[in-house]
């Protein structure tokens, strides 16, 4: 009779674990389709070549399908996210990372509700910031903004050197919008669910001992198409 109330309770006390991991998984998988979408609009959009030819220099993207605004003009402005990261010596990329951003005041005009935006890390600092919980854009890193157009845009004197450049679109339009500022961190939560083990940043995206997702193939493929790598 213990046994079966010792059963019964180990069950009720699994259950929301359980529950937990299932809409973890499908909120990550839901992430993931719209990364894949967002870095589409970004890459097809045929005056966004600086992009486009700046993404192929890049360390690392930390992709941000759809940042929502708050309050009228000025508020917060909260999303989630995904990091992909290029190994400088075999140029192959890494399984995703799940992050969250938040903000006060992305710059937004009033009335606007959807921003996409795509953080091209530049340096090794940057990477090493994102191995952190959190940090904050134009605080613990520097942060510029890439520009639209042809070119090398993204490479002139005000983004030379910074740890991230960021490009934003706002209702299918670029848009010169600053997130600096803004705070990222770990979603430990998306992440060990959709690896099944606690897992840290550095052993994704560095170490990368974690098994391969096929969820996340689509993507990869589509970071791969356009920046280069394997």
């Amino acid at each position: 009779m213990i046994a079966v109330v010792m059963g019964c309770v180990v069950i009720g006390m699994t259950q929301p674990a359980f529950a937990d991991d299932t809409e973890n998984i499908k909120e990550a998988e839901r992430l993931l389709h719209s990364a894949l979408e967002t870095w589409q609009n970004f890459t097809d959009d045929p005056a966004n070549s600086g992009f486009r030819t700046h993404v192929k220099d890049v360390k690392g993207v930390l992709i941000l399908p759809k940042l929502l605004k708050g309050a009228f003009l000025f508020g917060l402005e909260a999303g989630n996210g995904v990091l992909l990261v290029r190994d400088e010596k075999t140029n192959a990329w890494s399984e995703p990372a799940f992050y969250e951003t938040t903000t006060v005041g992305f710059g937004l005009q009033a009335g606007v509700e959807n921003t996409e935006s795509v953080l091209l890390i530049q340096t090794v600092e940057g990477i090493e910031s994102l191995m952190s919980n959190s940090f904050k854009l134009g605080g613990d890193v520097s942060a510029a903004l890439g520009s639209q157009g042809t070119g090398m845009e993204g490479s002139t004197s005000a983004s030379f050197g910074k740890d991230f450049v960021t490009y934003s679109r706002t209702s299918g339009l670029f848009a010169g919008v600053s997130i600096e500022g803004a705070s990222i961190r770990t979603r430990d939560d998306l992440n060990a669910s959709y690896y099944g083990t606690a897992v840290r940043p550095t052993g994704i995206l560095t170490v990368r001992d974690v098994k391969p997702n096929p969820r996340s193939q689509a993507l990869h493929d589509a970071v791969v198409n356009v920046a280069g790598g394997k």
